[in-house]
This record gives structure tokens, C-alpha cells and sequence, in this order.
């Protein structure tokens, strides 16, 4: 009589516990994916067009974005399994964000190619710099 009431609590334990971790490791990550992803796209369309005062800002502002962003995606590898899946590469965004802002100074080939990396490993809409 009371085996059925424990393997229900048993049950409910265990499901309580793999909505936790399925939250945890692939969810919570997920969410704060597409949170960076807004954030950058809306740094990188302020920035677009700035004087060389702002840069200097604008720099420091990508690489804390390419380094959150390259820091999600090697400590969540399911998270960012499940984002491949979906067509977005975070660690490659990483890289492209980061080489954005070393070239950020210069309005040259490598920006523009920086910029449109980017744009396709996240998924960005477009620009017109």
C-alpha cells in the first residue's frame, strides 16, 4: 500500500530533477544566447557609424561580448550543440566579434569582413555601414 505512494514521490523527484538540468545546461544557456545576440546587434549598429572618441569604447564593448560569448559556448557544449543545430555558431561569432574590434579603427576589408562573419555565425540581419 504504501510502495505505490513512494515510487509516485520517486518519480516526481526524478522528473523535478531532469527539468532542472535540462533548464540548467541547455535552456538557461539558450536564453542568454539570444540575450548576447540582441546586445550585440545593437552595439554594433550604435557603433557603426561613430567618431574615433567612441572606438575606443566601442572596442573595450565587443571584446566583453566576444568573451561572454566564447565563454558561454565552451562552458555550455549541449547549449551550443543544440544552437549549431539550429544554424548559429556562438564560439565562431566570438572570434568574428573579437576581430571586430581589433579592426574597428580601420574602415578597411578586414571590418567589413569581421562585420559580416558575424552577421552569418549569429544570424544578425544585415547591416549597411
Amino acid at each position: 500500500m504504501l510502495y505505490p505512494l513512494v515510487m509516485s514521490l520517486v518519480g516526481a523527484a526524478l522528473i523535478g530533477v531532469a527539468g532542472w538540468c535540462l533548464y540548467h545546461f541547455i535552456g538557461e544557456p539558450i536564453a542568454r544566447f539570444f540575450r548576447y545576440r540582441d546586445r550585440i546587434k545593437a552595439r554594433t549598429d550604435f557603433y557603426a557609424n561613430v567618431g574615433i572618441g567612441s572606438l575606443d569604447k566601442a572596442r573595450l564593448e565587443f571584446r566583453e561580448l566576444a568573451t561572454d560569448l566564447g565563454s558561454l559556448s565552451t562552458s555550455f557544449p549541449y547549449a551550443t550543440k543544440m544552437l549549431s543545430y539550429l544554424g548559429y555558431e556562438p564560439a565562431k561569432g566570438a572570434e568574428a566579434l573579437l576581430g571586430l574590434s581589433n579592426e574597428i579603427h580601420e574602415y578597411g576589408a578586414g571590418r567589413v569582413r569581421f562585420r559580416s562573419d558575424l552577421e552569418r555565425y549569429l544570424k544578425l540581419p544585415p547591416s549597411y555601414e
